[in-house]
């Protein structure tokens, strides 16, 4: 996870406060999710606009079904990104988990994601703008690809309505936000094991050098092993 940056996606989100709604807003409680696609300008540079198009539409296909299938709200499209609405925190993450898996099936590329959980304002067509929107979109700016990164408050939601997989926990700060902020990574190799456990590639290649030379006899071993065996009467 990406601990020191990042507005792209969120410069995406706007609050538009100079216009005026015709009727008072009420602020409801959501789960909010964004999805982004990761290197989308490099893979359209190098395929063109043409393949970029047909994949776009396959994962938005795939996008659509999966957040029908956890009764999610599609409140924004942002090129190569959503932002979908849920009133239960666990489908929010259960369908973070889906998108990353699917995209990692039939795309080639990965998808990285970002949630928080708090207070939304209705605006006007299905859009939504709040603190908790822009949080969501400045988390999902800080992932790797294939990651998931829920806020503290979402994660603690979340886990009240399912039971979810290891996490990476960290402390960060948001642009605007005063303070820091708590958030937990869930990589696509913690849906499978304990992140706490996974050893670095240069941790690895130490571990698997030193079991080599574990395997590998003793110089003085080798002699012993050559010498003739003792005669027997």
């Amino acid at each position: 996870m990406y601990l020191d940056g990042g507005a792209g996606l969120c410069a995406e989100v706007q609050l538009c406060s100079d216009e005026r709604t015709d009727h008072q807003a009420t602020a409801i409680t959501r789960t909010v999710l964004f999805s982004d696609v990761v290197a989308s300008t490099e893979i359209l540079h190098a395929h063109g606009d043409a393949a970029w198009l047909r994949l776009v539409d396959r994962h938005t296909q795939a996008v659509q079904s999966i957040v029908a299938g956890e009764r999610g709200q599609l409140g924004g499209f942002l090129g190569d990104g959503f932002m979908v609405l849920f009133d239960d925190p666990g489908a929010a993450v259960r369908c973070a988990l889906r998108l990353r898996e699917t995209a990692a099936r039939q795309d080639p590329f990965g998808i990285r994601i970002g949630l928080d959980h708090g207070s939304v304002l209705p605006y006007r067509d299905d859009w939504y703008v709040g603190l908790t929107i822009h949080i969501a979109a400045r988390l999902t700016d800080r992932c790797r690809a294939g990651e998931v990164l829920l806020s503290d408050r979402c994660y603690h939601a979340a886990r009240t309505h399912a039971t979810l997989p290891p996490v990476v926990s960290a402390s960060t700060t948001i642009k605007g936000v005063d303070g820091q902020l708590r958030v937990h990574a869930i990589t696509a190799r913690d849906a499978r094991s304990n992140a706490r456990d996974e050893l670095s590639a240069d941790r690895q290649a130490d571990r698997e050098q030193h079991a080599v030379r574990q395997l590998r006899p003793t110089r003085r071993s080798q002699h012993r092993d050559q010498r003739p065996a003792a005669r027997t009467a």
